[in-house]
């Protein structure tokens, strides 16, 4: 479902270039504001939506303190609540998620960046964003399984 959000004019205060960026008045804006909530599902966390509205009655707030509250507030932010952000029933579910396969089909070629560079001792590799590191440990098994 794609929600369309549309900010019509109350009256011509609002519509002409001179007061563009003027608000609408407070009544229309926590309505808007509180539509914006919900389509977020920030609705669903009542702590995090009251300091967001708490923080939008004085009128609007700057995306930088939009996203601090969002992702930090102590108890419904993002990277504070318990819900899982990683696998089937998160936010992020990737190919290492899967299966080890992706892991499988980098490891040879490693092994051939290895072998060009003249089998150096180590061969230093870093997986950024790793999440839970399992795209790291499917190459590491895969290497270590085609060893022995």
């Amino acid at each position: 479902m794609m929600l369309k959000l549309v900010l019509s004019p109350l009256d011509d205060r609002y519509s002409n270039s001179r007061n563009q960026g003027a608000l609408p008045p407070a009544p229309f804006f926590s309505f808007y504001m509180a539509c914006i909530l919900r389509a977020m599902k920030i609705a669903s966390h009542p702590e995090l939506s009251k300091a967001l509205a708490d923080a939008l009655e004085t009128g609007p707030i700057s995306f930088r303190h939009f996203m601090e509250v969002a992702l930090y507030h102590p108890t419904g932010g993002y990277y504070c609540r318990d819900s899982p952000r990683i696998g089937p029933g998160g936010d992020f579910y990737t190919s290492p998620h899967q299966s080890p396969w992706l892991g499988r089909m980098i490891a040879p070629l490693l092994e051939k960046i290895r072998l060009r560079m003249d089998e150096p001792p180590a061969l230093h590799l870093w997986e950024y964003g790793p999440g839970e590191g399992w795209l790291a440990f499917d190459i590491l098994e895969a290497i270590h399984s085609s060893h022995s």
